[in-house]
């Protein structure tokens, strides 16, 4: 699949699998191997995990969907190295405000607290 994408000259390929999957298991490398344009990978990637990923050429971006959700100041609480609200998954997606507002902000009376 990834090689008969290749031939549409999309602006990148976008792979959602587990980044602590066993080696042998992962279909990145295969993906990367044959599909020359941008690589960017999803699911569950910490900090270190992400930057190991591009360091290796594993990937060229890494995607942080359901951190971003939980966390609205994510770069700066990867660039601090602070720790990261848990995310309530039962708030994703609900329509409403709740889980998409009312997360703690580094610096917060919450975060401070913690």
């Amino acid at each position: 699949m990834a090689q008969e994408l290749a031939r549409f000259d999309l602006a990148y390929l976008h792979l959602v699998e587990p980044a602590e999957e066993d080696e042998a298991h992962k279909l990145a490398p295969a993906v990367r191997r044959l599909f020359p344009g941008p690589l960017i990978l999803n699911e569950g990637y910490s900090k270190a995990l992400a930057e190991r990923a591009v360091a290796s050429n594993e990937a060229d971006l890494i995607a942080f969907g359901t951190a971003f959700l939980a966390n609205p100041d994510l770069p700066e609480r990867l660039r601090r190295g602070a720790a990261l609200n848990a995310p309530d998954r039962k708030t994703f997606y609900g329509g409403g405000a709740e889980g998409f507002i009312d997360y703690p902000m580094l610096g917060s009376k919450e975060v401070a607290a913690e």
